[in-house]
């Protein structure tokens, strides 16, 4: 998915695509690979909130005989103000739809697509790209500039006059006098939109609003600032990709459409090329070392279990037979009943968080109800959920080949309970 994400990335710089909602659904796409997140649904969505627009400024009030027009027609003849569309837009950006700002940049904040559909809050970054694509879409020309540390949304006048540009407030929509950016070493604005910051910058704030959290999605993030070069090292597998793909004259004239869902033969011998163009040690791999149950151990890698004490559920990720050494000190352990010398499970919480928890303070629970939340966290070591447990990948079942006749005893037992 990351070769045909690439072809797509470079075609779009080509013929000068890469606006800023282009390169936030990238992200989505790049990250998550185990959803398309469809450039047909941003667009129609996208397409959707400029005829709301629209239908905010109705032909029979301005010129009933040009029933065709649209707005950019209107502000050509002067019928309209860009100021006027860009509180349209606002208005229903803010009012209608209740959007509102949050700080974190998750996947959840920065897909569109989910905010609007699902009445969600947004991130500055994916409010940032929403306001330029509808203002984009009705004629009004609004630059987004990013700085390593913030972004900032400005409607630019036909020259650029520092007159005729405003700031657009992200968090509500309102439009104000453009402030002095500390940033800045000119009264004019001479900034320009550049994909590539825009890009690294939503990574930035992707693995910030990520913390210490690691799954699939980090480690995607992590792989687009390679393939972005800021990783020159020999087993950087993306370091060639742009080099190489940019010395490909057909990858811009090919006649036919680069689709992921009717790949052209000469795309395919393309993407064939960069899988094996580079290919490095595996980044993150490891060899596990196997664990084979023993009889102190009760439970097993994918349970759904319960904490007796803090009263919360959570899945279990990996265990030891005993308290791993750097956790000895914990002050949380000092009044265990059964010491350090029983089996600790890594299990991860209902609110994300990753905790290790001795097994006399964990328990079977009879209401197991699938937290599919967690599965973002989850997707790199399970494959499934049977109603019961997680279902382990093959690398996790290899680390754990014993766990399965466990998961199969609880499993009995929960059927057993049920139907008493």
């Amino acid at each position: 998915m990351h070769t045909f994400l690439t072809l797509k990335w470079v075609q779009a710089h080509i013929k000068n695509e890469l606006t800023p909602s282009f390169v936030l659904n990238f992200f989505l796409q790049w990250i998550d690979t185990r959803r398309m997140y469809w450039d047909e649904d941003m667009n129609r969505l996208l397409d959707g909130l400029a005829d709301q627009v629209e239908s905010m400024f109705p032909n029979n009030m301005y010129a009933a005989d040009k029933e065709s027009w649209k707005i950019r027609d209107k502000l050509a003849a002067g019928l309209l103000s860009e100021d006027q569309v860009l509180g349209a837009i606002s208005d229903v950006i803010y009012n209608q739809h209740s959007i509102k700002i949050a700080p974190g940049a998750g996947m959840e904040t920065l897909d569109v697509v989910r905010v609007f559909r699902e009445k969600r809050y947004m991130n500055l970054i994916s409010a940032a790209a929403t306001y330029h694509a509808v203002a984009r879409r009705c004629g009004v020309h609004c630059e987004l500039i990013v700085f390593p540390n913030h972004l900032y949304l400005e409607k630019r006048g036909p020259l650029g006059h520092p007159k005729d540009t405003l700031r657009i407030d992200l968090h509500n929509g309102t439009l104000g006098p453009v402030r002095r950016c500390p940033y800045s070493t000119s009264t004019g604005s001479k900034f320009r939109f550049k994909p590539d910051e825009f890009l690294q910058y939503i990574v930035s704030a992707f693995l910030m609003s990520s913390g210490p959290v690691k799954n699939a999605a980090s480690d995607n993030a992590t792989f687009l600032l390679d393939f972005l070069g800021n990783n020159p090292d020999e087993d950087n597998p993306y370091r060639n990709f742009l080099p190489h793909l940019l010395q490909i004259d057909y990858v811009s004239d090919h006649p036919r459409p680069l689709n992921i869902k009717y790949i052209h033969d000469d795309y395919l011998r393309i993407i064939k090329k960069l899988v094996n163009l580079n290919r490095g040690p595996p980044r993150f791999s490891r060899v596990p070392a196997v664990k084979e149950h023993e009889p102190a151990v009760k439970f097993a890698v994918g349970m759904v279990v319960y904490h007796k004490l803090f009263m919360y559920a959570c899945v279990i990720r990996a265990w030891d037979r005993s308290c791993a050494a750097q956790w000895h000190l914990r002050s949380e352990f000092k009044n265990l009943q059964y010491g350090l010398n029983q089996p600790f499970y890594s299990v991860i919480a209902l609110d994300n968080s990753s905790r290790y928890v001795p097994q006399e303070n964990l328990m079977t629970t009879q209401l197991i109800t699938r937290p599919e939340h967690l599965e973002e966290n989850l997707g790199r070591e399970f494959c499934d959920f049977d109603g019961f447990c997680y279902i382990p990948v093959a690398e996790k079942n290899d680390e754990y080949p014993t766990d399965e006749p466990i998961r199969q005893m609880h499993r009995e037992r929960a059927r057993v309970i049920e139907l008493e």
